[in-house]
């Protein structure tokens, strides 16, 4: 009797073993796709869980001492995530003076050397040029007034929390551009959680 009750005993020891393996191996696979369904986990995933925009504006907030470093970090990040065109406002050229090449990610620096008299001596060379109405495209803009004459589709005004600010940066290049604050500091995860609001955003051009 006592050999039968040890016998069964065994074999609820091996079913009882049968049914934890059997149990963390469950977890550990739903874990395995949970993190594959992560939109966050990286950038080439998170790309098909939102459209980013093509061209993106980085502006530094008033109150907040975003150094070139940060900004090349942020900008790397909008890269990675499929944007293709950053203009950095710089109206104090901090950006410019310093060692990075912007040119090899793509950014263009954007000082007070483009603002308003930019736009008033662009549209006298324009017009030296012969240039009709109908030939005026983002291309010519681009050409004549510089890189801050494409509208860029999202502004990051980087440091705000909530407030933000253009800080100066050329109001006729942010006609439908929508803005967003970018608190510090900064993580992958708030640059997909701003990209994935931006593609959420429905853009109505004023009607």
């Amino acid at each position: 009797m006592a050999s039968r009750r040890s016998r069964y005993f065994g074999i609820v020891q091996v079913l009882l073993l049968y049914l934890i393996h059997f149990a963390v191996s469950c977890f550990s696979w739903f874990f395995k796709i949970v993190r594959r369904l992560n939109p966050f986990k990286s950038s080439k995933l998170s790309n098909k869980f939102y459209q980013s925009p093509e061209h993106v504006a980085l502006v530094s907030y008033k109150n907040s001492l975003i150094d070139s470093s940060q900004m090349r970090e942020i900008a790397l990040e909008l890269l990675q995530r499929g944007c293709k065109k950053i203009s950095i406002w710089d109206p104090d050229r901090r950006m410019e003076k310093s060692k990075i090449d912007w040119s090899e990610l793509n950014c263009r620096v954007l000082t007070p050397k483009n603002g308003g008299s930019t736009v008033s001596d662009s549209i006298k060379r324009m017009k030296v040029s012969s240039v009709s109405v109908r030939e005026v495209n983002v291309e010519l803009l681009d050409h004549f007034i510089g890189p801050n004459g494409e509208e860029p589709e999202l502004l990051l005004c980087c440091g705000a929390l909530d407030l933000v600010s253009t800080k100066g940066y050329p109001p006729w290049a942010l006609r439908l551009t929508t803005i967003y604050p970018l608190p510090s500091p900064y993580s992958k995860s708030q640059v997909n959680e701003v990209l994935s609001r931006y593609s959420t955003v429905s853009q109505r051009y004023g009607k």
